[in-house]
């Protein structure tokens, strides 16, 4: 884990963003958990939403999310050119 993951080790609790299916958001915090010991809070909701959270909370300054689970064409298309890219980066790791 690089500097967000020492500060997720501080805190005990990270932030993610995903259009993840509950099933899948439980496997992550589980697999996360397990793993780290670290909690995860879910911001769930649909792609487009998320990504005008996030792009609403960086123009205010903001920097709530710690990760963000999208699919390809919301990373490519939205999150990579708002200079979020390391947000989808290193999550399945955690998984297997």
């Amino acid at each position: 884990m690089g500097e967000s993951g020492a500060e997720a080790q501080k805190e005990r609790t990270v932030v993610a963003y995903a259009d993840m299916i509950p099933e899948g958001r439980d496997a992550v915090r589980t697999g996360f958990s397990a793993k780290y010991g670290i909690n995860v809070e879910w911001v769930a909701g649909r792609p487009a939403e998320l990504v005008a959270r996030i792009r609403s909370e960086k123009n205010a300054g903001l920097n709530l999310t710690d990760v963000g689970f999208f699919g390809v064409p919301s990373l490519i298309n939205d999150v990579k050119p708002m200079g979020l890219w390391s947000l989808s980066i290193h999550y399945w790791s955690f998984l297997k």
